[in-house]
């Protein structure tokens, strides 16, 4: 019984670190990086979150520096399992030309076509790296498939820089 109720107590201790830990990174950069990845040539002027089970309701305000519009974004981020700390990015409104996170695939992609083409074989070693650990071939993701990755690795580099407890 002893050992149930410790399992209990470390289970409800580590969500809250988690959850103290999302607060702070949300709070401090996590926003800001989601609208530099869903539209990355507007400016962020203002954004919030909302972290529940599961998800992180997140809206950002930005300005297209195209033509001067503000832009609004309502994002839910949902959250991963295992090594994953997000899983997806679901759109819930967006009233931008360009859909969220499309120029942001076409800047990945174009990194991998410069990266093919400097050096193949290490380009080909991390593809296959890559299709191993998590079984999906980067060539084929999405702007969207780009910036979870992006964001779970910005959300690692955080938790090391903060010297924040992982779950």
């Amino acid at each position: 019984m002893k050992k149930l109720i410790m399992l209990l107590a470390c289970i409800v201790i580590g969500n809250q670190v988690f959850a103290q830990n999302l607060e702070q990174y949300f709070y401090t950069k996590g926003i800001n990086s989601l609208c530099e990845a869903a539209h990355p040539t507007n400016d962020y002027i203002d954004g919030a979150y909302a972290i529940k089970d599961g998800y992180i309701d997140i809206s950002i305000t930005s300005k297209d520096n195209t033509f001067g519009k503000v832009i609004t974004t309502d994002l839910r981020i949902v959250r991963g399992v295992g090594d994953l700390y997000f899983s997806d990015i679901i759109n819930k409104q967006d009233n931008d030309i360009v859909p969220p996170f499309e120029a942001f695939g076409l800047q990945a992609n174009l990194l991998l076509v410069l990266t093919k083409s400097i050096d193949q074989a290490s380009y080909q070693k991390i593809r296959a790296s890559v299709q191993e650990e998590f079984g999906t071939d980067f060539e084929r993701w999405t702007g969207k498939m780009w910036a979870v990755f992006a964001l779970n690795l910005d959300y690692y580099e955080f938790m090391l820089n903060n010297k924040t407890i992982r779950r």
